[in-house]
């Protein structure tokens, strides 16, 4: 599900960066073409990218459980853990 979310995420770069090219704007067919594809990636890509800071959260909170040894703060990382975890489903 996953695999062509990368190749998604270097398209939308690429049309951002193409935004930024003078001939474009000289073709409005061409500029809303780009525009238009750039504005239905946008909302998945971002969706991916929150995904993936959420998931990096969630290991760097484990990996930090397991070297805790105050219960006040393993009881605050179980709380993240369980936060992300959610976050993680959700998106």
């Amino acid at each position: 599900m996953f695999e062509n979310l990368p190749e998604l995420v270097i398209r939308r770069d690429e049309l951002s960066d193409r935004l930024n090219d003078p001939s474009l704007l000289a073709d409005p067919a061409r500029w809303q073409k780009t525009v238009k594809e750039l504005n239905a990636l946008t909302p998945v890509t971002d969706c991916f990218a929150a995904y993936e800071k959420a998931r990096r959260e969630l290991a760097d909170c484990r990996a930090l459980l397991e070297a805790e040894r105050d219960e006040e703060m393993r009881a605050l990382l179980k709380e993240e853990i369980s936060a992300g975890e959610a976050s993680v489903a959700s998106l």
